[in-house]
């Protein structure tokens, strides 16, 4: 895999900015200029985003680290970038260098874009949609019926490609409930024909558990000259019982009133409504969206949190021991016992015991 090199692009006037010029002028000014560079270079890969993941005691801190820079600079220097609007804090763990996002390029990513394009059109060219419908670019309507919300980005625009050649069938088990059905990434990144498989949530969660192997896929063949597609035969369809399948779509103009949000999203809004430290909330939000749990151990999870929230050790010092959400999240802390006599409700017997309450 080649690397991809990113620059930044420092805009002709840079040094003539009131904003900057008012950093250099004060005593040490001229450091702070080059932390503020050696940040926004730290921030290129993250799009113009820092973020404090929690290995020293603060943000300032953990920067110096990075930059080689001592913290007193640092401090200084990002509390000037803060007052002038040069970063914006989106929340304890996220900061944005808004002056950056302007000024990131890749010596490779147009060529990239272009070479992905270009791969994915030859493919699409032999591939035509027989069990599925484009409704816009974010909707699909499967053989079933069923309205489908997809991520194009996520897929690299391959999602109704790989619906149709499965037939809009589970790939394991031929479970054809489209409200079941969803794409799995089987290398977690690649958006290959190929990498892609149509499963349903049982299926799925079988696979992710590793309790069963993908091997070859189950898909419809057709005839194309790329290497990306299963087979080289010749397309086998009935016309007739293929128009007898297709579904008609009368009422366009009410398909965004079917569309809902995706499962993990109403998962995620659960979840950060009930839990009580609101930190990392981008965080929180890839975990739901990259771990996509299931009904039943979402169910857990929220249980748990619940029982968790009632502890007297999440509760005293006005919250000061309770984890960061991401921490809870990677670290499976649901399956963690609670602690016995944890609970507010033990205070509450021997309060009662006591004629207290």
């Amino acid at each position: 895999m080649s690397k991809k090199y990113y620059w930044l692009k420092l805009k002709e006037d840079f040094f003539r900015d009131k904003k900057i010029k008012k950093l250099r002028s004060i005593a040490g000014g001229d450091t702070y200029t080059i932390i503020y560079l050696k940040m926004q270079l730290l921030s290129l890969k993250n799009e113009g985003k820092l973020y404090f993941e929690n290995v020293e005691d603060s943000f300032i801190e953990e920067v110096a680290l990075e930059i080689d820079e001592k913290i007193e600079d640092v401090k200084v220097c990002v509390l000037y970038l803060i007052k002038t609007g040069l970063i914006e804090v989106v929340d304890e763990s996220e900061y944005i260098l808004k002056q950056t996002q302007e000024c990131i390029g890749s010596d490779s990513e147009s060529k990239d874009r272009v070479r992905e394009f270009r791969k994915r059109k030859a493919i699409r060219e032999n591939i035509p949609l027989l069990h599925v419908q484009k409704i816009s670019n974010e909707m699909l309507r499967l053989a079933d019926g069923t309205a489908k919300y997809i991520d194009n980005k996520r897929y690299g625009g391959n999602a109704e490609y790989v619906y149709d050649l499965a037939m809009c069938k589970c790939e394991i088990c031929g479970e054809s409930d489209g409200k079941k059905l969803l794409i799995h990434h089987n290398n977690g990144y690649s958006n290959d024909l190929e990498d892609l498989y149509v499963l349903c949530n049982k299926c799925h969660a079988n696979v992710e558990n590793g309790n069963i192997e993908l091997t070859q896929h189950k898909r419809r063949s057709v005839t194309c000259n790329t290497s990306v597609t299963n087979c080289n035969t010749e397309i086998d369809i009935d016309i007739e019982k293929e128009k007898e399948k297709d579904i008609e779509i009368d009422l366009i103009e009410n398909v965004q009133n079917e569309v809902q949000k995706p499962d993990w999203e109403d998962k995620f809004e659960q979840f950060w409504k009930l839990y009580p430290k609101k930190q990392n909330k981008k965080k929180v939000q890839l975990w739901f969206k990259n771990k996509q749990p299931n009904d039943a151990l979402f169910d857990t999870i929220i249980k748990k949190l619940k029982n968790f929230i009632d502890t007297v050790d999440w509760q005293k010092e006005n919250g000061k021991y309770i984890p960061m959400p991401t921490t809870w999240l990677n670290g499976e802390r649901w399956n963690d016992e609670i602690k016995s006599g944890s609970s507010n409700n033990i205070f509450y017997e021997i309060g009662k015991e006591e004629g207290l309450f």
